[in-house]
């Protein structure tokens, strides 16, 4: 895509790409209180009360529309249950607080082929062939879901040290400041997965958004020296999945976790629960849902540990 315009040195894309592509294959399945401090760009809102989501402009209203009905349907959910780590990941046991966790994280939502434009002030490198790191992703696009670019744009400032990275949206730019800076950009195919797994990939990729623990100076360095996604692997800062081992339904794919409490097993907590506790579901969108669950905990390596309790409670905080 020549005329993509991204000014970012080319070392920045090549950790960018790092973490998309720790984001993105584990995003897909084969397969009223608006939030506080987020940024006003004119955006066409969620069609939904309460939330504080937006829509980039280029979002066609079909989807827009599909997005919608997602979030009013996880409304919609009526939970009866007292479980405990339900409560401890989601702040509460009702779908409210499912959607209060989703808009903590999320905050806009831009299309497939959406034109990330990146404005990089402080490095001097100029190449003119810089893109291939965010689009050469073909293989995955049919099993994508959606994918956080937000907090892969963080990290990539982070480790860079680019204080100053900032995207285009609309006549404006966003400074990218935060994990919690919340850019989800749908999968190509998105409209066509199964709604539960349209709905429930808004809490997997929420998760995303959390920097949890923090981030120290080895693995900063670590990043920085090698061009090797799997140095990312396992962090809890972004969540950021894991290869699955062989012998795996998804071996070799980054599609797994083995970090405490990530994407996929705060997932399968919700396709739990739906599964089991919903009481307006009908028999076939409960066991939908337990399918998601089966799937999600079947890519978290440490599954056990953590439904024994070994690893103590979720820790949903983000460090920054």
């Amino acid at each position: 895509m020549k005329n993509r315009k991204i000014f970012a040195s080319k070392k920045t894309l090549v950790v960018l790409n790092t973490f998309l592509t720790l984001l993105l294959i584990a995003c897909g399945k084969d397969a009223d209180e608006v939030k506080e401090n987020k940024p006003n760009f004119n955006l066409a809102p969620l069609s939904l009360n309460g939330m504080g989501i937006g829509y980039e402009e280029t979002m066609l209203t079909a989807t827009q529309n599909t997005v919608n009905d997602d979030f009013k349907n996880i409304s919609k959910i009526k939970l009866s249950t007292k479980d405990q780590l339900f409560r401890d990941i989601f702040g509460g046991s009702t779908s409210k607080d499912v959607l209060n966790f989703i808009d903590d994280r999320v905050s806009i939502i831009v299309p497939f082929g959406f034109d990330p434009e990146l404005s990089q002030l402080i490095s001097t490198e100029n190449d003119s062939d810089n893109t291939s790191a965010v689009d050469d992703r073909k293989d995955e696009e049919k099993a994508t879901v959606a994918e956080n670019l937000g907090v892969a744009f963080w990290l990539a400032s982070v480790v860079e040290n680019i204080p100053s990275l900032r995207m285009k949206l609309g006549n404006s730019y966003l400074s990218l400041n935060s994990p919690r800076v919340g850019i989800v950009k749908l999968g190509k195919h998105y409209t066509e997965f199964d709604q539960f797994t349209r709905m429930s990939t808004w809490v997997h990729e929420a998760r995303h958004s959390d920097c949890t623990g923090g981030l120290s100076d080895s693995q900063i360095n670590s990043v920085r020296k090698s061009k090797d996604p799997k140095v990312a692997q396992n962090w809890t800062c972004g969540h950021l999945h894991t290869i699955c081992p062989k012998g795996h339904l998804y071996e070799g794919f980054a599609a797994c976790d083995n970090s405490d409490w990530g994407a996929y097993a705060v997932g399968a907590v919700f396709g739990d629960m739906v599964g089991s506790d919903c009481l307006n579901c009908t028999a076939e969108q409960k066991e939908i849902a337990m399918s998601y669950s089966l799937d999600s905990w079947n890519r978290v390596l440490n599954a056990e540990a953590l439904q024994a309790g070994k690893l103590g409670k979720p820790d949903m905080t983000s460090a920054f």
